[in-house]
């Protein structure tokens, strides 16, 4: 199985849309396969163009003070749909509607073309050719399923039982699941569930429950779905009438071949599969506990102290699935995993 199982975003533009969201329930008439079949059905998926439409649903009661200031009891949790196109290595492109409009990210060849309606600013960038370890500069801002069973892939043995789910259909195509429940004890997570496309091996939904909850925390799925290539002119660079083009350079740092800049400091990962904490060192985080504390907008608006529990070395504020904790001496860790293990990280 390969390392990275590639994300299958299937084709359409706004009229070939194959594929429909289905009611709950739905089954798949399918052959029989085992979850290790399955699993090495999606990691050696060679779909390389698509098109298609991902909704992204999170329950996982992150305070709307983290963001805003306000009532710290109130849960903020944002649903959000993306449509996405891609073909081969060098097209893709995803747009996601915003308050007042829609943000587009289109990248063609060597240029990295976004827009964004709200200020109808066109922002132009030339894309070096990056290390196959760097990421690709928009995948923080596209919802990615194969991303998010990569995830869930590197949990497996031996800290994981993998079992097969009923065969089911997500967005109109018929398709495999395999539930992965933690063995481990301390995981903020319950189970997690991928659906695995019975054709191409895409990865068309994860979902992912915390611990004592009925429905999941993270629901990350294909709502329409089409294996074909898109059309050539979605990948179009066109400025809309009226927009500001700006044109912006990378930074050195992204081609670290050719970077003078100071070497980022490296994260540490302590323990392992479901109760790994990622450990920021304070060099990497932006402020220690006290400093949040004590700065406007930070201290008083995003973490204040009534949303933080004071624990040994620091506070920490844990949500359904995810923990972090802002250590006195200014790191912050996180992890999918119960407070006091992060505690435990920390020492």
């Amino acid at each position: 199985m390969r390392t990275t199982v590639r994300w299958a975003v299937p084709a359409a533009v706004t009229l070939g849309l194959v594929g429909f969201a289905v009611a709950p329930g739905a089954s798949a008439d399918l052959p029989e396969k085992t979850p290790a079949e399955v699993l090495t059905l999606a990691g050696e998926s060679t779909l390389e163009s698509f098109s298609g439409t991902v909704e992204v649903k999170t329950d996982l009661g992150i305070p709307t003070a983290l963001l805003t200031g306000d009532d710290p009891s109130a849960p903020m949790d944002t649903d959000r749909t993306v449509r996405v196109w891609r073909d081969g290595d060098d097209l893709a492109r995803a747009s996601m509607a915003s308050l007042m409009g829609e943000s587009t990210v289109i990248l063609n060849g060597g240029v990295l073309w976004t827009y964004d309606s709200d200020t109808a600013t066109v922002t132009t960038t030339d894309v070096p050719d990056k290390p196959e370890s760097a990421s690709a500069p928009w995948t923080d801002e596209i919802p990615d399923p194969a991303e998010a069973a990569q995830w869930l892939l590197d949990a497996v043995e031996p800290t994981t039982t993998v079992t097969a789910g009923e065969p089911t259909v997500v967005a109109g195509r018929e398709a495999y699941e395999v539930v992965l429940t933690p063995d481990q004890d301390g995981t903020l997570v319950g189970s997690a569930a991928m659906a695995v496309d019975a054709e191409t091996g895409a990865v068309l939904r994860v979902q992912v429950t915390a611990k004592g909850a009925g429905s999941p925390a993270l629901d990350v799925a294909y709502t329409s779905f089409d294996p074909t290539p898109p059309p050539a002119d979605v990948f179009a660079l066109q400025t809309p009438p009226g927009a500001t083009v700006t044109e912006r350079e990378i930074p050195e740092s992204y081609d670290s071949g050719t970077s003078t800049a100071k070497p980022e400091v490296e994260p540490t990962v302590v323990g392992e599969g479901w109760t790994s904490v990622l450990v920021l060192p304070a060099d990497a985080a932006t402020m220690s506990q006290t400093e949040m504390q004590e700065t406007d907008g930070l201290g008083a608006g995003v973490l204040p102290a009534d949303i933080l529990t004071p624990v040994d070395g620091g506070s920490v504020l844990s949500t359904a699935l995810v923990s972090v904790m802002l250590a006195d001496d200014g790191r912050v860790l996180v992890g999918a995993v119960e407070p006091q293990l992060l505690v435990a990280a920390a020492r």
